[in-house]
């Protein structure tokens, strides 16, 4: 057996890859306490099934001040800012749907 430790987003997804997998999380709820800001690339879409109901926001320009200045510029892609808990929960649900288990703490 394979033992993934945290059931974060790339822990389950690489649980949904193989068999005779068992998945350790820390905390008793997936996703809880959200841990990351939730942007993500939308390179994403290429790896991991990814549905738009995850996402929060959509970012294509940053804007940075300082005491002095303010500096702003337009991305070259657009970024994401996603649901971090619901994203967890749903890549660790695909995991488990595929046959892994899920120990919580």
């Amino acid at each position: 057996m394979i033992a993934v430790i945290g059931a974060g987003p790339v822990g389950g997804y690489l649980a949904s890859k193989v068999n005779d997998v068992c998945i350790y999380e820390e905390h008793k709820e997936i996703g809880k306490p959200v841990q990351c800001t939730g942007v993500v690339t939308g390179r994403i879409f290429d790896y991991v099934k990814f549905s738009n109901k995850f996402v929060v926001n959509k970012i294509k320009k940053v804007r940075l001040h300082s005491m002095c200045n303010e500096f702003s510029f337009n991305l070259k892609n657009t970024e994401y800012v996603i649901d971090r808990t619901e994203f967890d929960r749903n890549i660790i649900n695909d995991a488990v749907s595929k046959g892994a288990k899920l120990v919580k703490g």
